[in-house]
């Protein structure tokens, strides 16, 4: 897993550990998530509007897999830029033992169809969270290694 990722003026811009599956393979024991993931999005794709931004999305193939350990954090940004194929972001947390204290939430920035859009998400346990790849986010610093999130990123 890679650890620190800096821009580049050497700006820390993320701190926790990362696995791109594209790059390593699917992970293995987790046939599961990808299958419901694709079964997920084939019946969000049936939604009117919806069939052409997740005509592509794969997330066997495209998962990030993240850890945020103590005082872990990634700055605002977007999952996609410029000629960036992704679409959607799909977060799936798997730390049974979070609590608030922990730190390590998602905040929610911008603007998506009119709405000013601004929350924060806790990582609970078994939570799914899906968002739009342009959105604007970041994951507030964590204090405690139990803040830890399976996070997928899927292109088109």
């Amino acid at each position: 897993m890679n650890e620190v990722g800096l821009d580049t003026t050497g700006n820390l811009i993320r701190s926790d550990k990362i696995r791109w599956a594209h790059e390593t393979g699917p992970v293995a024991g987790c046939e599961e998530l990808y299958e419901a993931s694709d079964t997920l999005l084939a019946a969000l794709g049936q939604q009117q509007g919806m069939h052409d931004a997740l005509a592509f999305v794969d997330f066997a193939h495209w998962a990030m897999f993240s850890v945020y350990d103590d005082a872990a954090r990634y700055v605002r940004h977007a999952d996609t830029v410029g000629h960036d194929p992704r679409h959607v972001t799909a977060i799936f947390y798997l730390n049974k033992n979070w609590h608030a204290h922990h730190g390590g939430q998602i905040h929610l920035h911008g603007v998506e169809g009119g709405d000013n859009i601004s929350a924060d998400i806790e990582p609970r346990f078994n939570r799914l969270l899906l968002f739009w790849s342009h959105l604007e986010h970041e994951v507030l610093p964590s204090s405690a290694s139990a803040s830890q999130s399976l996070a997928g990123t899927c292109p088109q």
